[in-house]
């Protein structure tokens, strides 16, 4: 699968203050050993490209990461 997010040629974005420090606090749940951690953020924040930065970062260690949408035509949004 990481062929597939190989394959797109395009600008890496920097993210906002507030999507690194959504991404921390993120982490931070995980290391309390809490399983479902839920980050809620409004339109046009960026939550795509949150998610994306934290599936980037788990593919670099080798894990596995699965994404999904409750609509597809959320998954051709994103």
């Amino acid at each position: 699968m990481n062929d597939l997010f190989g394959s797109f040629a395009c600008a890496k974005k920097e993210l906002r203050p507030y999507q690194v420090e959504a991404i921390r606090l993120i982490k931070q749940s995980f290391g309390k050993g809490l399983k479902r951690v839920v980050c809620q953020m409004p339109t046009g924040a960026g939550k795509t490209l949150t998610a994306a930065k934290i599936i980037e970062g788990a593919l670099a260690k080798g894990n596995r990461v699965i994404f999904t949408a409750p609509a597809i035509s959320l998954i051709d949004q994103t």
